[in-house]
């Protein structure tokens, strides 16, 4: 009678009164597991999932063979945090009912949680055979497809989920992130912005709905969006990294040292929440980096099965190397591995590309796909699929061209498809992850003093890291200093990276260096009227007037790289340096100071010099680059004797020598690959040393 009244009571929602109610008729009947199961649904509707956990273990001892109980067992241990054991309980209850699609739902949220990615899809296909018809079920399906890089069946899922429940906000969110990585950059914001008319305090949509603005150019609606999350959640980690990301892309460093510090303060409580590329572009340690970059690899290789077995093919056949990329386009890592990819022996070497970005359809794209022995697409495969096929072709050594940067699906290496895997150019610094074993560096952009700040053992080259890239003509038209608004005798400091490289310590310096040479300019590339008006503005509250910071638009490259001989001295940015930038400028005969740090990405411009000839040109603080900066404004002929020597550099310096890397690096997978078919693990090593 007690439980009847009790869950007429609960019905009619007076919650604390049916508690009573229940607790009574335990006291009557300790073992009645009715009472205990009612009473334990009733405290998990009240937010009391542990106490919840307890009484409907009691109420599974009694009735161990009912699956009701398990799955409500599962759910309470799922509401707890307590993810292994809902796990174990929901499989308990489909071990009693296999017919059990909610308890197959549930059980699918979870294992992707756990990140069990590969069984949650079982689970989730499993639900949608027994014909579930609950929305909730299909969008976590379709978030188990999407971690896996199954788009187009997610984008299914999600369109199931939608079709039961349009109302439903997590569905709207999670296809605006299947379409963004397909590129439909618009439908993508329709969805965010449908999710938030549906939850108006959706952080999670505030985040991505940045996240796509930023990709079509809206600047500064992206920041608002990642502002709205924030103040949501002041604690939302991605947010937080963004919103100081993309402001750093328009120069706005109101609060910036705030801002960063926060960023850092968050990464440490929780490294996976902070993407790692965030951290090259301010002031991070190596160790930073690591530990950022080592959460995220974790949760990527979470859950997914390795290949266990590679076979050793005879010795004397042929090297099979397979260079991944999203960026076998128009694109900078495009421009700089075309040629190498051209140049390898084929005598020696098996070249093959597998391709997962967008197709272009430019002329370099075309050449890539001539360049290599075979080219394979692998776009439209989920990342089990794509390495899949990477593992039947027998591939020795796989080398990832993107790390971290867009696109980026680091996933497909988790699975170990190649015995010998390898991270190259595209991302700036540690992947942290155990399943790839080198990172292809020399000996100034990664000494060995730095094994431990990297989670790949370090492959120094003997010569220059970065490859020789296309050597493209510079445009032998006339061009003046007047057609870029520049007075003929002023001094030039240009400096032509992305606005998001930029920072306040250096813009000082720079500002600096014009109040200390008055008839000089600063001359920099344009960027979004946000940028150009906020370092204006910064240059004026420096004492600097603004007109004379000078932006210079958008040109093809064979202008572009005539333009860069107007000006005096490329001045480099810390703590992220130049890369293609610097080496294009040194193409064009312009003499480039930088400021080497301690990270990866702080030192890349370095080498470029040090491969160039010119290491005096290499600052080790940032108070030497500034003195070495205003010497050369004030010695024009120490200037002219740099771009003498850069233009004896053009004929026969490594940095310019496409042959000469092409050989340095197949050096490198050679030795990598005589310690595997030697069964000893991977090893640090340096071929500059075995010289």
């Amino acid at each position: 009678m007690h439980l009847k009244v009790a869950f007429g009571q609960q019905a009619s929602g007076r919650l604390a009164k049916a508690e009573t109610l229940y607790r009574r008729a335990l006291q009557a009947e300790p073992k009645n597991a009715a009472a205990l199961q009612l009473l334990a649904l009733l405290l998990a509707q009240t937010g009391r999932p542990e106490m919840a956990v307890d009484l409907f273990r009691d109420a599974v001892a009694l009735r161990p063979e009912s699956p009701e109980l398990q799955y409500n067992l599962a759910n309470a241990l799922q509401a707890a945090g307590r993810l292994d054991a809902a796990a174990m309980a929901y499989r308990r209850a489909l071990e009693l009912r296999p017919e059990f699609a909610e308890a197959y739902v549930n059980l699918a949220d979870v294992l992707l949680r756990l990140g069990e990615r590969d069984e949650a899809v079982v689970c989730g296909e499993r639900a949608v055979a027994l014909g579930v018809d609950i929305a909730e079920a299909h969008n976590n399906f379709g978030n188990a497809l999407r971690e896996g890089g199954e788009l187009t069946a997610a984008t299914e899922a999600y369109g199931r989920a939608l079709a039961l429940n349009p109302r439903l906000a997590a569905a709207h969110n999670n296809l605006g992130a299947v379409l963004q990585q397909q590129g439909r950059l618009r439908d993508a914001v329709a969805c965010y912005r449908r999710a938030l008319a549906y939850r108006p305090d959706y952080v999670e949509a505030f985040h991505n709905l940045g996240n796509a603005l930023w990709e079509t150019g809206s600047l500064e609606k992206a920041i608002a969006s990642y502002r709205r999350a924030v103040e949501i959640d002041p604690d939302f980690a991605p947010a937080v990294a963004q919103l100081a990301h993309v402001k750093a892309h328009i120069c706005d460093w109101r609060d910036a040292e705030a801002e960063s510090e926060r960023v850092l303060a968050l990464m440490r409580r929780d490294p996976a929440q902070v993407p790692p590329f965030n951290l090259l572009e301010q002031r991070s340690t190596p160790a930073d980096q690591l530990l950022c970059a080592r959460q995220w690899s974790q949760r990527l290789a979470t859950g997914r099965r390795a290949f266990s077995h590679h076979r050793r093919r005879a010795p004397h056949r042929k090297i099979r190397v397979a260079y991944l990329s999203a960026d076998f386009r128009d694109h900078p890592v495009g421009h700089a591995m075309v040629e190498t990819i051209e140049r390898h022996n084929r005598a020696r070497f098996d070249v093959i590309g597998y391709s997962y970005g967008p197709d272009d359809g430019s002329e370099l794209r075309r050449r890539f796909a001539a360049g290599f022995d075979r080219f394979n697409d692998l776009g439209s495969l989920g990342d089990k699929a794509a390495a899949e096929v990477i593992y039947r072709e027998e591939v020795d050594i796989l080398i990832d061209l993107t790390g971290y940067t867009r696109y980026g699906r680091l996933g497909i290496l988790a699975t170990r498809p190649a015995p010998i895997q390898v991270a190259f150019l595209g991302f700036l610094g540690t992947t942290g992850a155990d399943f790839i074993d080198y990172i292809i560096v020399d000996r100034f952009v990664a000494p060995q003093a730095q094994q431990e700040l990297f989670s790949e053992r370090l492959a120094q080259l003997a010569e220059c890291w970065w490859p020789a890239a296309i050597r493209p003509e510079i445009a032998a038209r006339p061009i003046s200093r007047a057609d870029y608004g520049i007075a003929a005798d002023a001094f030039v400091f240009c400096c032509f990276n992305r606005s998001s490289k930029l920072s306040p310590q250096i813009f000082d310096v720079w500002m600096r260096l014009l109040r200390l040479a008055p008839h000089s300019v600063l001359w920099l590339a344009a960027g979004a009227r946000a940028t150009e008006r906020n370092l204006r503005n910064e240059a004026a509250r420096r004492g600097v007037a603004p007109e004379r910071v000078v932006f210079a638009p958008r040109e093809p490259m064979a202008e572009y790289l005539a333009r860069q001989r107007l000006a005096d001295l490329f001045v480099d940015t810390s703590p992220y340096n130049a890369c293609t930038t610097a080496y294009y400028a040194l193409w064009a005969g312009l003499p480039v100071l930088t400021c080497a740090g301690d990270t990866f990405a702080g030192r890349t411009a370095g080498t470029l010099l040090q491969a160039v000839g010119l290491p005096e040109l290499v600052a080790t603080s940032l108070s030497a680059y500034e003195a070495q900066a205003l010497r050369l404004a004030r010695s024009r002929d120490e200037l002219v004797a740099f771009r003498e020597r850069l233009a004896r550099a053009r004929m026969n310096a490594p940095l310019f020598n496409a042959d000469r890397f092409a050989r340095d690096v197949e050096s490198a997978f050679e030795r990598m690959h005589q310690i595997w078919r030697a069964g000893e693990p991977p090893r640090p090593f340096s071929l500059a040393a075995a010289q």
